[in-house]
């Protein structure tokens, strides 16, 4: 009792929290305003609203150098920037009040001129008209940017160089505008390459996602990748033209009527954004044409969503492909130059995995001629992904997933391989297969005569197998499935 009568006649000095503290900000903590740009060079926003750039020394040493003062910065009101590649630039995004995510003014800001001009889709149109998305090309190891063949392109360009300085660098930039992309090898020269156009006149967004990938978090992911080497610019199209519209009333300021705006929102059993990946190779500025990727034709038939793109090399390019219902997903590996896509090495993942799940998180696992030992697979991928260079025998053997039947001990597991499969042979099935049998390890087995890595002709087989293993698992369609895991094909 004589506690509580102490806190209550203690007095609290200071004031009240208000309202207006909490939603100005004050008591937020202060954000990271600086980044890497590569392994030995921070950049951030110094005290007098410039951009300096920490250097880190060969001897371990730091020093500072101011890259840009805040005379550009206040006079554009700059919200954001990054730096390019080649460490020659500096692309300044402005939104000028602009609430929306993908519309603001982009410029860049020349480090060796201190020359400033905008980014727009018309060459030598100096009005920076909303952008909606501006991605930097990578450098290459030489210390350049790609930027294709000069000879098949504007020769009149190099002559009116914003920056003043032509031939200093060779920095590529792409950028969207108006659902359309836009390409230029050189960043400061007027040459602008438009590497599509379905986006002016119809319901197609390209490189930019729609309302349903840009607001979903498990949808978010880039629409714009340069590989590695910026040779290939891959991008997602978004097809909105079955994608019905949501409308709603805005009533502005001073406006007598209100108008009607739109909005294209899929909803419950309507349709959905039809999304394409695409890839276009920048080697001739002249015959820049984008090319769908080959994914295989059961995939192309079905309701999908589309992302995770990500480049693994400078010729391969990854794209996760999941089912509407999003019980199955595939992710393909599309080789240039044809980037004909095929799965990747989900059933040696999923069986490692199995194999490793000591907290017995996995329910069942179905594994589509997965990959057993790398021993056995094609040498290019395995010396290229697989391999230490220091000791290529102990990488062979750790896996190996023959030597971890031991753990697949009690584990539910179904594996279906065929026999003619060039890919990834009927070897490896058999080699799991006669590990699991020494152990005395009971599991499912199902096996297809004379059928390739595709399993075209018998994939209404395979889907009912793999459907009736799912069910025994999970129940029918009318029951919660709590905890899956599916991953097919090596």
């Amino acid at each position: 009792m004589n506690t509580v009568q102490k806190i209550e006649s203690s007095k609290l000095h200071g004031r009240r929290i208000s309202l207006y503290d909490i939603k100005s900000g004050r008591y937020e903590w202060n954000t990271q305003n600086g980044s890497w740009i590569n392994r030995y060079e921070y950049v951030f926003i110094n005290s007098e609203g410039g951009l300096t750039a920490l250097q880190i020394t060969h001897d371990g040493g730091f020093r500072f150098e101011v890259l840009m003062n805040n005379a550009t910065f206040r006079q554009l009101n700059v919200d954001s920037y990054d730096v390019s590649p080649d460490r020659n630039f500096v692309l300044l995004y402005a939104s000028n009040g602009n609430t929306q995510r993908y519309n603001r003014s982009y410029y860049v800001y020349d480090l060796t001129s201190s020359n400033v001009f905008s980014l727009s889709a018309k060459e030598l149109d100096t009005t920076a008209p909303q952008l909606q998305h501006v991605l930097w090309a990578p450098v290459a190891s030489n210390g350049s940017s790609y930027g294709g063949d000069r000879t098949a392109s504007h020769q009149s360009s190099s002559s009116s160089s914003p920056s003043g300085s032509p031939g200093t660098t060779s920095q590529g930039i792409a950028y969207v505008h108006q659902g359309d992309i836009y390409y230029k090898p050189r960043v400061q020269y007027d040459l602008i390459c438009r590497i599509t156009t379905s986006g002016r006149d119809g319901p197609v967004l390209n490189g930019v996602p729609d309302w349903l990938y840009s607001n979903v978090l498990e949808l978010k992911g880039p629409s714009l990748l340069f590989s590695p080497d910026g040779q290939y610019l891959s991008f997602l199209s978004f097809n909105l033209s079955s994608v019905q519209e949501y409308q709603y009333l805005w009533y502005g300021d001073g406006q007598q009527y209100p108008k009607i705006h739109s909005l294209r929102y899929p909803k419950v059993h309507s349709a959905n954004p039809n999304v394409t990946v695409y890839v276009v190779h920048l080697g001739v500025l002249k015959y820049i044409f984008p090319k769908p990727v080959n994914v295989p034709g059961y995939i192309r038939a079905t309701d999908s969503y589309v992302g995770g793109l990500s480049w693994l090399s400078s010729t391969e390019l990854s794209v996760t492909y999941a089912s509407r219902n999003q019980s199955v997903s595939h992710v393909l590996l599309c080789r240039a130059p044809t980037f004909t896509c095929v799965e990747g090495y989900g059933g040696y993942i999923a069986m490692q995995m199995l194999a490793t799940d000591s907290n017995q998180v996995l329910k069942c696992v179905a594994a589509i001629s997965p990959i057993v030992s790398f021993r056995y697979y094609n040498s290019f991928f395995t010396e290229r992904y697989v391999l230490q260079q220091d000791d290529t025998e102990r990488s062979l053997i750790e896996s190996d997933l023959s030597t971890k039947v031991a753990s697949l001990a009690s584990k539910n597991f179904l594996l279906i391989h065929s026999t003619a499969d060039c890919v990834v042979h009927e070897q490896h099935a058999a080699l799991l297969t006669r590990s699991l049998v020494n152990r005395g390890i009971i599991f499912r087995h199902q096996m297809y005569v004379d059928e390739d890595h595709e399993y075209r002709s018998v994939s209404e087989h395979l889907y009912h197998t793999i459907e009736t293993y799912i069910e025994e698992n999970f129940g029918n369609d009318n029951q919660d499935w709590t905890s899956a895991f599916f991953l097919s094909k090596t």
